[in-house]
C-alpha cells in the first residue's frame, strides 16, 4: 500500500560505532542514537530551496522539518572497541557516523515503486 504514495517507512536501522574505549555505553548508544536520527532526518525531511543567486534559501531548522521519535524507527547499536593512542583513555569520538552514513543508507534502501510493482 505505502509503495504508491512515495511514503518510506523506516522498519529498523543498525549501527556498528568504532568509539576507541567505551566509557560508558548508555551514554555512547545515545550518541549513536541521536547522530543516525539527525542523518535519517536529513535523508528524508531536508529540502534545500535556492534562490536566484544561488544563496541557500532554507538555511536554518525552522525552514525544514525535524524527524520526531515516532517517525524513527528502532535502532540497533553496536560497538567496536579500538582503542587509539591519541588520547589517555583510548576514546575517539562518538556518534558522528551516524549523521554521515544514514542518508546512504535510506537512499541504498528505498526502491522505486509504482502501480507496475518496485525496481
Amino acid at each position: 500500500m505505502w509503495r504508491w504514495t512515495g511514503f518510506v517507512m523506516l522498519l529498523k536501522h543498525w549501527v556498528v560505532e568504532d568509539c576507541g574505549r567505551v566509557i560508558n555505553p548508555q551514554l555512547a548508544d545515545e550518541q549513536v542514537h541521536g547522530g543516525c536520527v539527525r542523518g535519517l532526518g536529513g535523508a528524508l525531511y531536508e529540502h534545500c530551496i535556492y534562490d536566484q543567486a544561488g544563496q541557500l534559501v532554507n538555511g536554518t531548522m525552522v525552514d525544514y522539518l525535524v524527524p520526531m521519535a515516532a517517525e524513527m524507527p528502532d535502532i540497533d547499536v553496536a560497538h567496536v572497541e579500538t582503542p587509539t593512542s591519541a588520547s589517555l583513555l583510548g576514546a575517539k569520538g562518538v556518534g558522528e557516523s551516524g549523521t554521515g552514513a544514514a542518508p546512504a543508507v535510506v537512499m541504498n534502501a528505498v526502491t522505486r515503486c509504482g502501480p507496475s510493482g518496485c525496481v
